[in-house]
């Protein structure tokens, strides 16, 4: 295993946070936080967060979500991920941003959903025939 200086960039990482980008105290603790969890994960797999490859991410995206975070969770901390390794590749401490090619996960829509079964289509398709068949009111008496 190469040395391991993803502590020190994750904590380089939250200063310049807070010192160009003037975060706040909380967003500075979720980045932490969040930044914290994911190279938790990779010591588990035995990668170094700053050789993490895009392979390595998208399983901690799928650990997320086994453990039941939602997709606006998940997609928060791959932005925090994402940003952590522009800062890595801006700083000349990695050759590649291996998040590039990484899609958010994709947030379930329930209404799209409901409204695909054969009994509501039966519904709204029985709901244009009757409005097609009405016979216009005149208004000659």
């Amino acid at each position: 295993m190469a040395l391991d200086l993803s502590g020190a960039h994750i904590e380089a990482f939250i200063e310049m946070l807070s010192a160009e980008r003037g975060a706040a105290n909380n967003t500075l603790s979720a980045y932490q936080r969040d930044l914290d969890d994911f190279r938790d994960f990779l010591i588990d797999r035995g990668v170094v967060a700053d050789r993490a490859r895009a392979e390595d991410i998208t399983a901690y995206l799928a650990g997320l979500g086994k453990r039941g975070f939602a997709a606006s969770s998940q997609s928060r901390r791959l932005s925090a991920i994402r940003q952590f390794y522009q800062f890595l590749y801006g700083e000349g401490l990695r050759e590649d941003d291996p998040t590039g090619v990484i899609d958010a996960p994709k947030k379930r829509n329930p209404c799209r959903r409901r409204f695909r079964s054969p009994m509501s289509t039966g519904f709204w398709n029985a709901r244009r025939l009757r409005r097609a068949r009405r016979v216009p009111v005149s208004s000659s008496a």
